[in-house]
């Protein structure tokens, strides 16, 4: 699953997965997404050739619970648990 670490206004974003060009398996997107306002403010494309962990690092308002969201080219949608800034 996603997993978010919250510094301040700083989010950051990883997945602990394998990132294999050669089955292909590996993460294609994630986004975090303000709970509060249903707004996605930070979004990311991955290849399978992109180091392992997939990671994203964005900005979010003092005080939006952020949730996390990853797709897997093989097990799909995945979500994280929410946080709040």
């Amino acid at each position: 699953l996603p997993q978010v670490r919250v510094a301040g206004d700083k989010v950051e974003c990883f997945v602990p997965h394998v990132m294999d060009p050669v089955k292909p398996h590996f993460i294609e997107y994630i986004w975090l997404k303000d709970d509060d306002t249903d707004f996605i403010f930070a979004a990311k494309k991955f290849e399978p050739t992109d180091p392992s962990p997939p990671t994203i690092v964005a900005k979010a308002k003092p005080g939006a619970s952020v949730t996390p969201y990853a797709y897997c080219n093989l097990h799909g949608l995945w979500i994280g648990d929410t946080e709040q800034t």
